[in-house]
C-alpha cells in the first residue's frame, strides 16, 4: 500500500505537469515496461478501490475492482495504441499530441505513466547486448528497427500465425544473411539463422532452458520433456530413451504395417477425387503414436477428432498470447483472453490423454517388466509402460506421466503428420522423384508383411525425400532457449533472461549449404552430396543434447507410410505451392487444407 500512496501522492503534486509529453521517451528505452505497467494497472485499480471501501459491501466491492481494473487497462491500451503513429525518429510525441488530444482518457492515461515515470522508472536500467570484445555490436548482428520507440513489440501486435510467419522471413530477408536482434519491452531476441552460430547454441550445456514462448505451453504440455530441464529433464530422458531403442521400433513395424492398410483403405474410396491430406493424414498419426509408443488403441476411442481440433484451437491461441504483449500475463489472459475456451480445449487433450493412461495402467504388470529375453538380456518396453514402472520404482509421479504422454501425443501426431502431407504433396509436384521413389519401392517383397525393418533402412532415395521436404518445411520452424544468467554468445555478451530464437526453416534454406534453397531436390542428401556440409546446417530434429528422442521412430514411420503409397498409387497435384499461406505455431502450417489426386498403379 506504501507504493500505491506514494503512486497517488506524486499524481496530485504534479497536476501542474500532467499536460508534459516527454516521458514516452523514457518510457520506450526500458525493457521492463510490462512488469512496471502491471504495477501502475495494480496501484491504480487498488487506489480506486480504497476510495470506496467504506461504503461497499464485499461483493459490491468485487464487482467494482474489476470493472475499474478494466477500465485502466483500456485506457493504457489506448495510450500505447496512439503511440504507435509516432514516428521512430520523432524526439518527443509532441508532434502527435493533436490526435492523442481528442482521446478523451488522455489526461487519465498521463497519470498512469507519470507514476511510472517518477516512481519506477528511474531505477531500471534499458537491458542491451554488447560484443565482448568491445567491438560495436553491429559487427557480428543486424539491429531489427522498431517501426515505433517501443522497440519491435508492437511490430508484432495483434498478428495472425500467417502474419508472425512472413514477419520473420522478412526480418531474415533484412539481415542478409546475418543473425539479427530485436528488442522487445520484456527483454531482447537473438535469432539465429546460420548454422555456424546455431551450433554453438545448441551445444551449450547452459542454454537448454526454453525461451518465454515455451511457458505458454505449459498449461498444455506441463513439465515434459519438450519444456522442462535441470535434473527433471535429465532424468527423464535418460529414463525413456530406451523406449526407442532399435529392438523396440522393430516391434512396431507390424502396428505400422496394419494402420498403413487402413490408411490404404481409405484412400482407395478416394481415386480419382481431390483428397484433402489434412484430414486423412493426422489420425494414421494419431492412431500410430497411441498403438505403439502408448499400447492403446484409439479405433474405438470418438474422441480422436475432438483431440486433433483442439490441438489446434490450442495452437490458435498460442499465437494470440505472443503477438499481444499484455496476454504474457495469466491474469491479464484470464480476464481479457479466451481462456475460457482454452481451458475447454486443455480439458479435452487432457481428459483424453488421462483415459489412455489408466487404460494402460489397468492392463500393466510390474513383474512383467523384470523378464528377459532367452537370451538373457532384459527387455525393452515402450514409452509409457517405461513411465509406469518408473512411476512403481517412486521415479515419476502420476503428473509426471501426464505431461510426458501429452508431449509425446502432441509430438508423435502432429510433427508427424505434418512433415507427410508435405512429403506426398512434393512427390505429387515432381514426377520425376515419384517415379524413382516408385523404382526402389518395387524392389521390396510383394507382400508388406514380409518386409522387414533392415528392407526399410535401405531405401536410400525415398529417405533423402523425406529429408528434402523436411528442409523445406520442418514441421517446427523455430526452437527457442532462453538465458538464464548473463552468458556469451557467439562472441555477444546475452544478458540474463535474453531469449534466442533458432530459426530452423531458415537455417535449412541458407544458399551456402543448399544452393538454390526453394527447389526440390532429394540428391542433396545421397550420401557423396553431404560429405562437406555443415554438420548445423540440417536440424529438422533440433541437435545437441535436447535434440528430438524420437526421431527414427518418425523417419520409420514415415517411410513404411509414403512405401505403400507409393506403391500402390499415382500421385497427381491438386494444390500448388503458391496457392498456400504459411502459419507459425508450434508446427508450421497452411491456412488452406492440401489436395492431391489419386489414380491407382496398374501393375
Amino acid at each position: 500500500m506504501q507504493h500505491v500512496a506514494a503512486a497517488i501522492t506524486f499524481v496530485h503534486n504534479n497536476k501542474k505537469r500532467r499536460d508534459r509529453a516527454s516521458f514516452s521517451i523514457q518510457l520506450c528505452r526500458h525493457s521492463t515496461f510490462h512488469a512496471q505497467m502491471q504495477f501502475v494497472i495494480a496501484a491504480v485499480t487498488v487506489a480506486a478501490a480504497t476510495a470506496a471501501v467504506s461504503a461497499a459491501t464485499p461483493a459490491a466491492l468485487t464487482i467494482f475492482v474489476i470493472q475499474v481494473h478494466a477500465l485502466v487497462v483500456q485506457h493504457v491500451c489506448a495510450f500505447i495504441s496512439v503511440s504507435c503513429h509516432f514516428h521512430r525518429k520523432s524526439s518527443s510525441i509532441v508532434g502527435t499530441m493533436g490526435k492523442y488530444a481528442a482521446w478523451p482518457g488522455r489526461k487519465f492515461a498521463k497519470k498512469l505513466l507519470l507514476i511510472w515515470n517518477g516512481h519506477i522508472g528511474k531505477k531500471k536500467k534499458t537491458i542491451r547486448v554488447r560484443t565482448e570484445d568491445g567491438s560495436p555490436l553491429e559487427s557480428k548482428v543486424a539491429i531489427m528497427p522498431g517501426k515505433t520507440r517501443f522497440g519491435n513489440n508492437l511490430d508484432i501486435l495483434n498478428f495472425t500465425p500467417a502474419s508472425v510467419f512472413n514477419f520473420v522471413r522478412e526480418s531474415t530477408a533484412k539481415a542478409k544473411g546475418k543473425n539479427y536482434l530485436w528488442y522487445f519491452l520484456y527483454a531482447p531476441m537473438y535469432n539465429v539463422v546460420r548454422p555456424e552460430e546455431a551450433e554453438e547454441v545448441f551445444q551449450s550445456t547452459k542454454l537448454i532452458t526454453k525461451n518465454v514462448v515455451y511457458e505458454l505451453i505449459r498449461p498444455f504440455l506441463g513439465d515434459g520433456l519438450l519444456i522442462s530441464t535441470d535434473h527433471k529433464w535429465h532424468s527423464r530422458r535418460k529414463a525413456l530413451t530406451p523406449a526407442f531403442h532399435f529392438n523396440v521400433l522393430q516391434s512396431f513395424l507390424g502396428i505400422f504395417k496394419e494402420e498403413c492398410k487402413k490408411f490404404l483403405n481409405v484412400l482407395e474410396k478416394n481415386l480419382d477425387a481431390e483428397l484433402e491430406l489434412n484430414q486423412v493424414i493426422p489420425p494414421f498419426t494419431l492412431n500410430n503414436i497411441c498403438e505403439t509408443a502408448l499400447g492403446v488403441k484409439l479405433d474405438d476411442m470418438s474422441e480422436g477428432n475432438e483431440y486433433r481440433k483442439a490441438i489446434h484451437a490450442i495452437e490458435e491461441i498460442l499465437i494470440q498470447r505472443v503477438c499481444n504483449p499484455l496476454m504474457y500475463y495469466n491474469w491479464y489472459f484470464f480476464l481479457y483472453g479466451d481462456y475460457r475456451k482454452h481451458s475447454q480445449n486443455l480439458r479435452i487433450v487432457h481428459d483424453l490423454s488421462s483415459r489412455i493412461i489408466e487404460r494402460k495402467r489397468q492392463q500393466f504388470q510390474q513383474k512383467q517388466l523384470g523378464e528377459v529375453d532367452e537370451f538373457g538380456r532384459k527387455q525393452r518396453y515402450a514409452m509409457l509402460d517405461t513411465l509406469l514402472a518408473a512411476e512403481a520404482d517412486g521415479q515419476i509421479d502420476h503428473q509426471g506421466i501426464c505431461d510426458e504422454v501429452n508431449t509425446f501425443m502432441f509430438e508423435g501426431y502432429d510433427t508427424t503428420s505434418t512433415c507427410l502431407i508435405f512429403t506426398l504433396l512434393m512427390l505429387a509436384l515432381h514426377e520425376d522423384v515419384q517415379n524413382k521413389c516408385y523404382e526402389e519401392v518395387e524392389s521390396l517383397p510383394e507382400d508388406s508383411d514380409d518386409i522387414s525393418m533392415f528392407q526399410f533402412n535401405k531405401l536410400v532415395y525415398l529417405e533423402c525425400v523425406i529429408k528434402e521436404s523436411l528442409r523445406m518445411f520442418p514441421s517446427v520452424p523455430f526452437i527457442g532457449r532462453q538465458c538464464v544468467e548473463e552468458t556469451v554468445v557467439n562472441g555477444m555478451v546475452m544478458p540474463k533472461d535474453t531469449q534466442i530464437s533458432i530459426h530452423i526453416y531458415d537455417i535449412m534454406r541458407d544458399p551456402r549449404h543448399f544452393p538454390k534453397p526453394d527447389l526440390f531436390q532429394p540428391d542433396r542428401f545421397l550420401p557423396e552430396n553431404t560429405v562437406n556440409r555443415h554438420p548445423f546446417a540440417y536440424v529438422p530434429f533440433s541437435a545437441g543434447q535436447r535434440n528430438c528422442i524420437g526421431q527414427k521412430f518418425a523417419i520409420l514411420e514415415m517411410k513404411v507410410l509414403l512405401a505403400a503409397v507409393i506403391r500402390n498409387f499415382k500421385l497427381l497435384p491438386a494444390t500448388q505451392l503458391e496457392d498456400l499461406t504459411f502459419e507459425n505455431g508450434i508446427v508450421l502450417r497452411t491456412q488452406e487444407n492440401i489436395k492431391v489426386k489419386l489414380s491407382k498403379r496398374v501393375t
